[in-house]
């Protein structure tokens, strides 16, 4: 029996020792939490692949978390309840702060999920009553329809159309029209910063400011450095490709080694001209490319899916983008930064520290998650004075 338990201990020692090394060195902050939801996240990815390889069954399965759905809320700070606008259910947080007579500040909140998985339940409904509690604005959660049932750009159009009622009737929800913002976490990002481009270019509507915290901004490939250097986790290369699968409704099993092997971009003169421009020859084109592939997916180079390679950005609305330093997809929201900035739109970076993708919680890294609510209060602040 002793002989048992020290084995069953050494064993938890080595498998901490491994699972630590998987972490990147620079995370130091936070970092037992870190290696833990990394091991979980782990065990979730080899349970995802046996599910695939023997039993047919999709990835996102795992991931679709059933949070229970609560009607009314309130916690003393903030109240909440459950809507719908444009046809889409959405969660309104009002801080009792507010009395009836007053207007607010707006912050569309759209949750990450890699565009297949979770909603406004869970920790993203903790993140909007804090958004609320915190700034002092009317937050509306929007809880959109999500792939693969509802493929690009289904789950954008959502979000588009409660941006676009609210910001027409925002007295209806106590909400300063001037003082309206959008904001999004990955996936939830990506929808931020496209439908930021698609009021300014189709509706000549400027926003008092958009929030991007780690968003996805580009789909034509998985090689820029982070994807390397920071892929383990809560994000990692091939769930990044399986999700970019599922948004686009093709099959996880057998196309996502194609698409995290850059195969679902052909040579052409747009991909050409992205690579170099938008993506500044970081990383280089596949030589192979699945024709069949590439046409089901030829959205990823559209500037709905991706707004990295919008080709005017110039009248984008201010934007304040939150990066994760140990993020595969903090490479592109640097590119994201520096092409917005370089075209005069006024934009702020904050990169934090020790921070992995999925920070944005107070549960997994409370330092970083505070530093970044703080930096947003001071953004809402500056924009409604």
């Amino acid at each position: 029996m002793k002989r048992l338990l020290l084995l069953f201990g050494v064993s938890l020692i080595l498998l901490a020792l491994y699972m630590d090394r998987q972490v990147p060195e620079h995370v130091v902050l936070h970092r037992a939490r870190v290696v833990v939801i990394s091991s979980l996240m782990n065990v979730i990815h080899t349970l995802m692949y046996i599910g695939e390889t023997f039993f047919n069954y999709e990835y996102y399965h795992w991931l679709k978390f059933d949070f229970p759905i609560q009607p009314v809320m309130d916690n003393g700070d903030v109240k909440a309840r459950n809507d719908v606008i444009a046809d889409t259910p959405v969660r309104i947080y009002t801080p009792y702060s507010k009395t009836e007579s007053s207007i607010s500040p707006g912050i569309l909140f759209f949750h990450g999920g890699g565009f297949c998985c979770l909603s406004i339940e869970g920790f993203y409904h903790d993140i909007a009553m804090d958004l609320a509690n915190r700034t002092g604005s009317i937050v509306i959660s929007v809880d959109y329809r999500l792939a693969p049932e509802y493929p690009h750009p289904v789950g954008l159009n959502d979000c588009f159309a409660v941006t676009k009622y609210v910001y027409e009737h925002s007295n209806q929800y106590g909400i300063d029209q001037n003082r309206l913002y959008i904001s999004g976490e990955s996936s939830g990002g990506n929808f931020a910063a496209v439908i930021n481009d698609m009021l300014a270019e189709k509706h000549s509507i400027n926003l008092a400011g958009v929030i991007l915290v780690y968003p996805t901004l580009q789909m034509a490939t998985f090689d820029l450095p982070s994807c390397h250097t920071e892929s383990f986790g809560p994000l990692t290369r091939t769930l990044m490709a399986k999700f970019l699968t599922t948004y686009f409704n093709v099959s996880s099993t057998k196309y996502h080694q194609a698409v995290l092997e850059g195969r679902h971009v052909c040579r052409s003169d747009r991909s050409i001209e992205i690579f170099s421009k938008y993506l500044k020859d970081k990383v280089s084109m596949s030589e192979e490319c699945d024709v069949e592939l590439s046409q089901k997916m030829a959205a990823v180079l559209d500037k709905t899916a991706s707004p990295l390679f919008n080709d005017d950005v110039s009248g984008l609305s201010r934007t304040l983008i939150l990066l994760a330093k140990a993020d595969v997809l903090r490479d592109e929201g640097i590119l994201y930064y520096e092409r917005l900035k370089e075209k005069g739109v006024d934009v702020q970076l904050k990169i934090y520290d020790s921070a992995p993708h999925g920070f944005f919680s107070d549960g997994l890294c409370p330092t970083q998650y505070n530093m970044a609510m703080d930096d947003i209060v001071v953004f809402v602040n500056q924009s409604s004075s």
